[in-house]
């Protein structure tokens, strides 16, 4: 009887602590892992350490922190704004580090490796935007994923300094060995905070448009530079890079164009209608729409 008095204080401490009504106080299975493989086996070691990072793949670019904070048992009766997390994370948004584009998949950084445990087995049965979440240990070294990382923030850098400095240093060899732990990672995330909430990415802008005639349409907004980072003229497909003085103008910036026809924008400024043809670019141009990417979000 005393024995069993015990176990049902433990499952209630158990209950008032985490809010899981089934489970043990430590679980050796994380989420997305059969329990025949023991969770830090193979290639999940990084440099002999235990994971920290878990891989969620969606193809939704717009899930923030809190949508991850969201599905722990503790706040699924609550509302935005009164979340809970004692497992914290750094949330990072993979992109490409040259074109800077979402690379559907969302890494989730916790400072140690039983929070990760814990996060992976609350969250396993969750549900985010109705789609049942499924999240792996990352399978990459840690020095690896800096390198990427790094690699990414000082190609955006350099393109938020001059088109000349970003094709330059496309080239350029990264260099971490000076530290490849934790910090440096959160370091760097927060290196590029700034520049990309005065960022954004547009797909499918007139092609006959010069970086110089964007700059002289979109007066209105306070527009730093914009250059092409790709380009096919057979597709008629371009990406551009514009950067702004300010995060207000490249969020209006992209609320405002995301979604419209690119033929709508094909009116060059006055200064140049003299050589363009109106009728010669209308018949040229397709029906892509102008696709925006704020880079913040």
């Amino acid at each position: 009887m005393k024995g069993s008095s015990k176990a049902i204080k433990r499952v209630l401490d158990h209950l008032q602590s985490t809010g899981r009504v089934l489970g043990t106080v430590e679980s050796k299975n994380v989420a997305g892992k059969s329990e025949d493989v023991p969770f830090n086996g193979g290639q999940e070691q990084l440099h002999g350490r235990k994971p920290l990072i878990l891989q969620y793949r969606s193809y939704n670019p717009y899930l923030i922190k809190e949508d991850f904070i969201s599905i722990l048992p503790e706040n699924q009766y609550k509302n935005r704004g009164q979340y809970t997390n004692e497992l914290d994370f750094q949330l990072i948004k993979v992109r490409d580090p040259k074109y800077f584009q979402f690379k559907d998949q969302y890494y989730l950084l916790f400072n140690d490796h039983n929070s990760l445990s814990e996060y992976a087995n609350l969250t396993k049965l969750s549900r985010i935007n109705k789609v049942r979440v499924k999240m792996t240990p990352l399978a990459q070294s840690l020095p690896t994923l800096t390198t990427r990382l790094q690699r990414y923030s000082r190609n955006l850098y350099n393109a938020f300094q001059s088109s000349e400095k970003y094709f330059e240093g496309l080239d350029e060899r990264v260099d971490v060995t000076s530290g490849a732990g934790i910090r440096s990672l959160w370091s760097i995330l927060d290196s590029v905070r700034e520049i990309e909430g005065k960022t954004v990415l547009a797909w499918n802008l007139p092609t006959e448009l010069e970086s110089f005639d964007i700059l002289n349409y979109f007066w209105f907004y306070n527009i730093r530079s914009c250059f092409k980072i790709y380009w096919g003229d057979e597709m008629k497909r371009n990406l551009r890079f514009i950067s702004f003085e300010n995060s207000n103008d490249a969020y209006r910036f992209k609320r405002n164009y995301h979604g419209l026809f690119a033929k709508e924008l094909s009116t060059l400024p006055k200064t140049q209608r003299e050589t363009y043809d109106p009728l010669e670019g209308a018949s040229s141009m397709d029906d892509s729409k102008v696709l925006i990417e704020h880079l913040s979000e």
